[in-house]
């Protein structure tokens, strides 16, 4: 039965608490995917299913690890999930593991998804500090997203067909293109606002697509709820 192994890692200068490493992974995700995903006695659920069962938890000097023992998504038992902090990064992988997909398809699905979860929950586990630059000032957020908005209105009403789906189609590329290939769209450009991962890093494709889905969430308490679930923040750019 063939196996796979993942590494994810990002930036953390500062160790997080020792109980904080051991349920920081499994409660970030159940919070960053709004309680659908959750961690509860031993198993990962997604929903009713239990999606992974894992062993009880050790620590050794390398850090804390979960044994899989089983779920739906595991072919069979065996090998095992860890956290660790490493010379400055937390670092979460997976060793020996089975999954129930053929590995080929695991790679293109499942793999991806893995990824991204959980970037977010180390940089969820990271913290805010230290700040990968100044953070951008609530002003010149909302007047670069008042560019980026008459850009994309302006360029949509060139377009013969102005189609709902399309116009939608167009301004999520827009925004995760620029996000992820540049850090920037040309509102925040001009603003001088960059967005990064909270490690400082790059922003996926993944990860700029879960901000903007989140985007809406920040007219709830006027507060940047969207870079709070994606691990993201804007910061200024120098001059």
């Amino acid at each position: 039965m063939p196996t796979v192994t993942t590494y994810d890692s990002v930036l953390a200068p500062t160790p997080p608490p020792p109980e904080r490493l051991r349920l920081g992974p499994f409660t970030n995700w159940a919070y960053r995917l709004a309680g659908i995903l959750q961690f509860r006695e031993g198993t990962l659920r997604l929903g009713p299913a239990v999606l992974v069962r894992f062993g009880e938890a050790f620590a050794d000097d390398a850090g804390w690890h979960w044994p899989i023992a089983g779920g739906l998504i595991v072919a069979r038992p065996g090998g095992q999930f860890s956290i660790a902090w490493e010379a400055g990064r937390l670092v979460s992988t997976i060793e020996g593991y089975s999954p129930r997909l053929p590995v080929p398809l695991y790679r293109l699905t499942q793999l991806h998804l893995h990824h991204l979860v959980t970037r977010i929950a180390l940089l969820e586990m990271r913290g805010p500090l230290p700040s990968p630059g100044v953070p951008a000032e609530p002003v010149r957020r909302l007047a670069a997203a008042a560019i980026d908005i008459a850009l994309c209105t302006g360029a949509a009403s060139l377009a013969r067909r102005r189609r709902p789906l399309v116009v939608a189609g167009a301004l999520a590329a827009y925004h995760v293109g620029f996000w992820s290939l540049r850090g920037w769209t040309p509102g925040g450009r001009l603003l001088g606002l960059r967005v990064v991962s909270r490690d400082g890093g790059p922003v996926g494709p993944a990860q700029a697509a879960i901000r903007l889905l989140a985007l809406p969430l920040c007219l709830r308490g006027l507060r940047a709820r969207h870079d709070e679930i994606a691990g993201t923040q804007v910061i200024a750019l120098r001059d």
